[in-house]
């Protein structure tokens, strides 16, 4: 059985929840407090607050960041903590990086393995991928690495050129 709520533009309930199996569909029945349990997927985490009609839908294994630079120094986009348990991160993601003061722009794949005993964390390996810039973004970069415990993405920019850089990566963990 699936579930779907639909939306309004302003981000509010415009519909009843309903239950779809096959073609038969009907309404979806709420608990006396007005709560409706919802159940996630793997990867997936839902929030509700009780009697407040919002639900929060999420993947767990996605991490964002974003930051502006206005000179060459390399400037922290993420700084993700593989936590205290041992295990092995595997990652992909993705950079872009426009530039305001030119209106140009770079983009940037990446993927990588990262090892932690719980304290440490050590690099098996990275991939720089595919990048690409126009000719006024020439020497922009980014790194991927570890500093502690961490996964560290770090961009570059462009001296007096003011740069907007979103990055993110989604990652697989083996416990």
């Amino acid at each position: 059985m699936s579930q779907i709520s639909f939306l309004d533009d302003t981000g509010g309930v415009g519909g009843d929840v309903v239950s779809l199996s096959g073609d038969v569909g009907g309404k979806v029945s709420s608990d006396v407090t007005g709560n409706i349990l919802l159940t996630a997927a793997p990867g997936i985490y839902t929030l509700s607050q009780p009697g407040s009609n919002s639900i929060k839908i999420g993947r767990t294994e996605f991490i964002v960041g974003a930051v502006h630079t206005t000179d060459d120094t390399p400037t922290n986009a993420i700084s993700f903590d593989m936590g205290t348990f041992p295990g092995v991160y595997t990652l992909k993601g993705t950079i872009s990086a426009f530039n305001v003061t030119d209106s140009t722009g770079a983009g940037f794949f990446f993927s990588g393995s990262f090892r932690t005993d719980g304290a440490i964390g050590t690099e098996l390996g990275v991939d720089y991928g595919n990048s690409y810039s126009e000719a006024l973004m020439n020497g922009v970069s980014f790194t991927l690495g570890v500093v502690g415990n961490d996964i560290s993405i770090d961009v570059t920019g462009l001296l007096l050129k003011t740069i907007h850089w979103s990055a993110e990566f989604d990652y697989v963990l083996a416990l």
